[in-house]
């Protein structure tokens, strides 16, 4: 359930409407609800499936104690029209000195397999892409319940990765993780960062 409301002058919060939420059922989102609540209706992406760069948010370092199992967490976000399953594969020099066991995507895990290349590969066919949003923002937030639904919005279009396995040896080298959206013929996300193993 979603709880819609607001802070009245002394603090606290008057609840307007609870609202039961199904993605499934064509009922607006948190996001759009608030949106449609601060009258602000931002451009939104069409087209073929797509994951980027997420907006807003600090990627941590990738970074591991040798000998130790270990997650890495990473943010991509939805940025084309709406759909199913992404693919993940991990590559470069830094996965020689550890092991990749599995991945989970919003509550779906599974684990990853070697390619021919020895890279790391992981398809989850059944996480969503919801529609992307414009960022920066078309039109941007001019007030503060714009700026929630804003936040709130760009949140929905999030994907948080959650990496698992062991570091083998000390190492500084360069991993790469390229993320797609299946069945789309769009660029992957790719990102070329380092993996610290102390």
């Amino acid at each position: 359930s979603i709880l819609r409301g607001h802070l009245n002058a002394q603090g606290q919060l008057v609840i307007l409407a609870t609202t039961s939420y199904d993605p499934n059922s064509g009922q607006k989102s948190e996001g759009e609800l608030a949106a449609v609540d601060a009258k602000w209706d931002p451009a939104r992406s069409h087209g073929k499936t797509a994951v980027g760069f997420a907006a807003k948010i600090k990627q941590d370092p990738w970074e591991a104690q040798s000998g130790s199992d270990f997650t890495l967490e990473m943010f991509a976000r939805s940025i084309g029209g709406k759909g199913h399953g992404i693919s993940v594969v991990l590559g470069g020099d830094a996965i020689k000195h550890c092991e990749f066991s599995s991945i989970e995507v919003g509550g779906i895990k599974v684990e990853f397999a070697k390619d021919s290349k020895g890279q790391y590969v992981a398809e989850l066919p059944e996480v969503e892409l919801v529609l992307g949003l414009d960022y920066p923002f078309n039109p941007k937030p001019k007030n503060d319940a714009q700026k929630h639904a804003s936040d709130i919005l760009l949140g929905e279009t999030h994907l948080k990765l959650t990496l698992h396995g062991k570091a083998l040896q000390a190492s500084g080298e360069l991993m790469s993780v390229s993320i797609s959206a299946i069945k789309s013929d769009t660029p992957p996300l790719k990102w070329m960062r380092p993996f610290t193993i102390s």
